[in-house]
């Protein structure tokens, strides 16, 4: 990626907000997964940005459902 590429990620609505701490991880985890992976820093984004909206909506840091 170079500092001229852009992009843009969708953001998630969830339904219903139970508890936001782990969001911030969650948003990490998807972008490192990507670059372990040789998915490229759009793709990473995109799954961290899925994981926060999924862990936003569960009780808890590590008791969620995929």
């Amino acid at each position: 990626m170079s500092s001229e590429e852009t992009f843009t990620v969708p953001a998630y609505a969830p339904a219903n907000v139970k508890d936001p701490t782990g969001a911030g991880d969650a948003f990490r985890a998807g972008v490192l997964w990507s670059l372990f992976e040789d998915k490229g820093w759009k793709a990473g984004m995109e799954m961290g940005s899925q994981l926060a909206w999924n862990c936003v909506q569960e009780y808890g840091t590590q008791n969620h459902q995929l």
